[in-house]
């Protein structure tokens, strides 16, 4: 009598290579994110106008890391240690996907910067969005805004080589093996991406769950190519 073949659930990829947790997963707050050496020099640039009352605008494609960014100015923000070059502290105003603003929410914030009586600044305004924002702002109509701010950076994407450190840092933070990823599977995500952080996070969590399924503790350029044609077609 032949016996019954037991059906086995597949492991997850958490499962199979007992990370302690998703690497490139969009729901683990990592306390100190990979920052690069661009995305350094703003954030301390950004730092340092917010304490002399001026406010910004951070440009960047989408999934270029500009949330990431402006939420590590907050969290500086927030830091005992930080101090406005002023006699008393004044608010900072943080927006993100700023490109979606009405037109008259442009002019609102803006009124909210001076206080015409002191002739002083009365808050920093932060505004962050897509390449669009410094469209809209160049237009004449958008004067009063554009004059306001200091500086207006551009976020650039991740070069080949922080690409590499961006997929091994991440591996570092969840206590997964440094070896997970082949270096040619590194290479071949970080050409694929084109320096895009979220198509990169997106790649290579895909990467992981195929490399489970097929139960192969290595994840190859040949996984990262067939993940790529799909998402192709």
């Amino acid at each position: 009598m032949n016996k019954p073949i037991k059906s086995t659930t597949p492991l997850s990829a958490a499962e199979f290579f007992k990370y302690r947790y998703p690497p490139f997963a969009d729901t683990y707050e990592i306390q100190e994110p990979f920052q690069s050496e661009a995305e350094t020099l703003i954030l301390n640039r950004s730092l340092a106008l917010i304490r002399q009352g001026k406010s910004l605008a951070i440009y960047g494609e989408a999934g270029a890391g500009k949330s990431m960014l402006i939420k590590s100015i907050a969290q500086k923000l927030d830091q005992k240690n930080f101090q406005p070059q002023s006699d008393k502290p004044f608010p900072v105003i943080i927006v993100d996907d700023a490109h979606d603003m009405e037109k008259q929410s442009f002019f609102n914030l803006c009124s909210l910067l001076h206080d015409a009586q002191t002739r002083t600044a009365a808050a920093a305004l932060v505004l962050a969005g897509q390449p669009v924002l410094k469209k809209i702002l160049t237009l004449d109509i958008f004067a009063p805004v554009r004059t306001r701010l200091a500086c207006r950076f551009l976020l650039p994407k991740l070069s080949i080589e922080e690409t590499k450190e961006f997929v091994r840092y991440r591996l570092q933070t969840a206590e997964a093996d440094a070896d997970l990823f082949h270096e040619q599977a590194i290479e071949s995500i970080a050409a694929d991406s084109a320096g895009n952080r979220r198509t990169l996070m997106n790649l290579a969590a895909l990467c992981l769950e195929e490399a489970a399924r097929r139960q192969e503790k290595i994840i190859t350029a040949d996984v990262v190519n067939m993940i790529t044609m799909e998402q192709a077609d």
